[in-house]
């Protein structure tokens, strides 16, 4: 056939009722003989599901900073209203060893 090589990326296609070869042209490609390629674009979901991938990302770590925000403000709370709850409670100790007649050293 003289046609074999007249599509270049796709297969040649003879039409007997038209006497004439047309080419089916693999993907991404187009023209009479298929040497024209498509440009790859991005898709709008592509970009959609990167956009919310980013909103997610964004949100976890804002939510966390918040989370440890918060966690810490009430450690410094409470270690304000409780400066020396161990001292209080050492001292109790001694109070007690001291009535029972034992000292400690």
């Amino acid at each position: 056939m003289e046609y074999k090589n007249f599509c270049i990326h796709g297969e040649c296609i003879y039409l007997e009722h038209l006497q004439m070869v047309t080419c089916k042209c693999h993907q991404d490609f187009f023209g009479e003989r298929c040497g024209e390629q498509f440009m790859k674009t991005q898709r709008k979901n592509d970009v959609a599901d990167y956009s919310k991938t980013v909103l997610v990302v964004v949100a976890v770590l804002l939510s966390s900073i918040s989370f440890i925000t918060v966690v810490i403000i009430v450690i410094v709370q409470v270690r304000k209203k409780c400066p020396q709850y161990e001292e209080k409670e050492e001292r109790k100790k001694l109070r007690q060893e001291n009535r029972n007649g034992h000292v400690g050293v």
